[in-house]
């Protein structure tokens, strides 16, 4: 009954919130609407995948039936079988869908009974609540400042708009025209899926999906620290039990997604007392200088990033590394599942010994495989630091699995690796086929990041993994065991994944103190896009292991001491916290004040920020092809340059010139194009501008 009253309230709170949308209702509903039919026409399948999980992975199957209908949609239209339009989307769907119901059939038949309980729905309906408030929540402070206008959002929108526009894969470049996109836009790419399949426009679909993946980063991490901390907590009364797992299933949601590092902290309110960094510090504290630390305080010719998931759902901008964060929590709780099945072979009553072809074939490996083929496409990054995460885990799976036969444990896990490798080529190949690499390669570092420094952003994830080693030193210390196999096989499955996950996350913080990858940024800026999708991936490692191992710690009834620190140390994490609120305060004003919503149309500022512009860039979204190519004058990176092409999706002879030095890495055939830009607005040879025009299929051309 209370339970009952709980989810009645939640769901009045929900209607609340609806309230201010006015149009953008609809759109939220249609997008929410979409993902639970996904989740509820994959459940067979997701529940044959993640029994272990406290909903079946009813939750999960929104994340799988969006990956696998959207790249099988990319797939045949990137090999020109079918068109990349609405119509084609929804065939596909409808496919998938027949194929579910099938799916549905036979599972009512054999498992429906065994597997329906009140605890299951139960588990669904909160999680669904947690979701759609996030969802609202999103929607509703990203509605007052929702314009694409500042950043890089001229580029993300515009490969947005450009895919939704068009039928052909892979997606016209709009700032090069006659060319393709040479980049990662995966993430763009099933923005537009959901897009097509919901009928929501370019201008509000970037704002929802920025809400989806705020959604999304608070519930998986919800989900799946739930889960490590109800496997853990055996030995407890179920109501101690619930009550342990939820809190820091809540205290994982908000570490992954609202939390700020420990230099917000620090910066804002520490250092102030000391009177420290006076410029900087306290009231004059700008929420960007948590991820513009290393190299500007004090200002040295070594300029990096160290951004997080807060900052990217505050700035707004719907970058690669931003999108990706749905598919690799859902990668994370692949593998928590993978580990935890091999650890729990006996209790779970399956075969001790694993036939050979059992190896490869088993569901999490074949998952895992098939996302990091399309984390190629939706940021590279992703797919060789997960392939790397995914890949101990599994190493350590087989020594659990194999116990001490060492030549078996390599054999196969080289045997898994190459596998592994050649599915995921094998699913990017749409991708690679008409991608050139940029990448001029690896080199060693010339700058280090002080000490100092390093403690201020990566200090209290470290010293809580030390925490917890401790801790499970202390538990094993009188056990004897110097088995490898039999040391893994005595922790927690949850207990040797967060240490997995630390342990990684420590290593991509080292990795561009060592190394970066050669790209267009060199000097001053060298290691500084390396650090960034390092450490990104770290920081979402690090609150997931951070908020299971602190209620680990603070529950164990031996360790006074560590419990007294690891109290200091939940203290300081929560504090990190604060950062949601500031930032949230300074870049999107005062969000109490519903006066102040906007809605969630991307493009609304052109009337007022550009009204010069407005009727023509209006116009040429109304009455202009898709493929028409409109040339404007190209300019630098970061500027108001090169609008027309961003905000209408209508491909330009150049755009933004340091972005596609970057993506091209062939500066002779870029400075062609300025030049011949240049020919044509300036220039007095009729013949040899229509030479040029005609060169470059050009229908219209804007002056203003």
């Amino acid at each position: 009954m209370k339970k009952n009253k709980i989810i009645l309230a939640c769901l009045g709170i929900i209607i609340i919130m609806l309230l201010p949308f006015h149009r953008d209702i609809h759109s939220l509903i249609a997008w929410y609407t979409l993902f639970l039919v996904f989740s509820i026409l994959s459940f067979p399948l997701s529940k044959k995948v993640f029994f272990h999980f406290s909903d079946g992975g009813f939750f999960f199957g929104k994340i799988l039936f969006l990956l696998i209908g959207g790249y099988i949609t990319w797939t045949l239209s990137s090999f020109k079988i079918i068109n990349y339009s609405d119509g084609s989307c929804f065939v596909i769907i409808f496919l998938m869908s027949i194929l579910c119901i099938f799916m549905w059939i036979k599972y009512k038949k054999t498992d429906l009974k065994k597997d329906y309980n009140r605890e299951l729905i139960e588990n669904i309906v909160i999680e669904e609540i947690i979701f759609f408030l996030a969802f609202a929540y999103a929607s509703y402070f990203m509605g007052f400042k929702a314009e694409v206008n500042s950043t890089e959002k001229f580029m993300d929108y515009g490969f947005l708009t450009t895919m939704i526009n068009n039928t052909k894969m892979p997606p016209l470049d709009i700032w090069f025209s006659g060319k393709t996109i040479n980049y990662y836009y995966g993430g763009q790419y099933f923005t537009s899926f959901i897009a097509k399949l919901t009928g929501t426009s370019s201008q509000v679909s970037y704002n929802l999906m920025r809400a989806f993946i705020f959604a999304i980063s608070i519930t998986i991490p919800y989900i799946l620290i739930r889960r490590m901390m109800l496997d853990y907590s055996n030995k407890q009364n179920m109501l101690t039990k619930n009550l342990i797992a939820n809190i820091a299933g809540v205290l994982g949601a908000l570490s992954v997604t609202i939390a700020g590092n420990m230099h917000f902290v620090l910066f804002r309110y520490i250092f102030p007392i000391f009177n420290m960094y006076p410029k900087f510090s306290g009231d004059k504290y700008w929420f960007p200088s948590s991820t513009r630390y290393i190299g500007y305080c004090p200002d040295v010719p070594d300029k990096t990033i160290s951004e997080f998931p807060c900052y990217s759902h505050i700035l707004g901008d719907l970058h690669a590394h931003v999108v990706n964060v749905i598919f690799v929590l859902l990668i994370l709780a692949i593998a928590y599942n993978k580990l935890y099945v091999e650890k729990n072979r006996e209790k779970l009553k399956h075969k001790k010994n694993k036939k050979l072809i059992e190896y490869f074939i088993e569901p999490n490996l074949l998952i895992a495989s098939f996302m990091l083929g399309v984390f190629k496409f939706n940021n590279y990054w992703d797919f060789a630091i997960y392939y790397v995460v995914f890949g101990i885990i599994t190493i350590v799976a087989n020594i659990i699995t194999d116990k001490n036969r060492i030549i078996k444990i390599v054999l196969i896990s080289l045997g898994q690796a190459i596998f592994v490798y050649a599915l995921s080529f094998i699913v990017s190949l749409p991708f690679i086929l008409n991608f050139e690499n940029f990448s001029a390669g690896i080199a060693f570092v010339h700058n280090h990041s002080k000490i100092y420094q390093l403690i201020v952003l990566w200090g209290l994830p470290v010293s809580v993994l030390i925490a917890f080693i401790i801790l499970l030193i202390i538990e094993r210390i009188n056990n004897g065991e110097k088995a490898l196999y039999k040391l893994f096989k005595h922790l927690a499955s949850a207990d040797l994944f967060v240490i997995i996950l630390g342990l990684c996350s420590i290593g991509l913080i080292l990795i561009p103190e060592i190394v970066h990858v050669k790209d267009i940024y060199a000097m001053d800026h060298e290691r500084s896009n390396t650090m960034f999708k390092c450490t990104y991936q770290a920081f979402i490692m690090f609150g997931i292991m951070m908020s299971y191992a602190l209620l680990r710690i603070m529950t164990n009834k031996r360790t006074r001491l560590l419990k007294l620190v690891a109290a200091i140390q939940l203290v300081m994490l929560v504090g990190t916290f604060g950062y949601f609120p500031l930032a949230l305060n300074q870049w999107m004003g005062n969000t109490f004040d519903i006066s102040r919503y906007k809605g969630l149309d991307a493009t609304e500022f052109i009337e007022k920020e550009f009204p010069s512009d407005a009727s023509a860039i209006r116009w040429i979204e109304k009455n202009t092809e898709a493929f028409d190519v409109i040339l404007e004058a190209s300019g630098v990176a970061y500027t108001k340059f090169n609008k027309v092409s961003a905000i209408t999706g209508r491909p330009t002879v150049l755009g933004w010139y340091g972005h596609e030095l970057l993506w091209r890495n062939s500066t002779p055939e870029i400075e062609k194009r300025q030049k011949d830009i240049d020919e044509i607005y300036t220039g007095t040879n009729i013949d040899k501008i229509k030479k040029l025009l005609k060169k470059y299929n050009v229908s219209y051309i804007y002056v203003g």
